[in-house]
């Protein structure tokens, strides 16, 4: 009886240990980047230039390369993004930006959050 109770206590203590120490901090992450601005881009600041752009928080990161032409966004390529499937589904989002010239787009259904990370590489590149 004792041996089965302080294995639960193990188990317990290790399944809390867990959450806060590794899904807290995730989540807390994730609902930072999903509610986080992202700002204006001022183009005809930028005539011509290749700009590389990254953000991280935690474990999630995106990093850019944004080629500017004539005050224009002529491409953004993703040099590194997490390999999950809604990481390249959000990767939609640079169709967005190139057609808008502007970060103000929607962001890709179900991929908020990385959505949101592209777009906060991009801004960086282009500051």
């Amino acid at each position: 009886m004792f041996n089965k109770f302080f294995l639960f206590l193990i188990l317990l203590s290790s399944a809390a240990g867990i959450y806060v120490f590794e899904v807290r901090p995730r989540l807390r992450a994730y609902e930072y980047v999903c509610n986080m601005p992202v700002g204006e881009i001022e183009l005809s600041k930028i005539s011509q230039a290749v700009r590389e752009g990254e953000f991280r928080l935690a474990d999630i990161y995106c990093k850019v390369k944004v080629t500017v032409k004539n005050h224009k966004i002529e491409s953004v390529e993703i040099v590194q993004n997490a390999s999950n499937d809604l990481a390249k589904k959000a990767e939609k989002v640079v169709d967005g930006v190139i057609a808008a010239q502007s970060l103000k787009v929607e962001c890709i259904s179900g991929a908020t959050g990385t959505s949101k990370v592209i777009l906060k590489s991009i801004e960086n590149a282009l500051k």
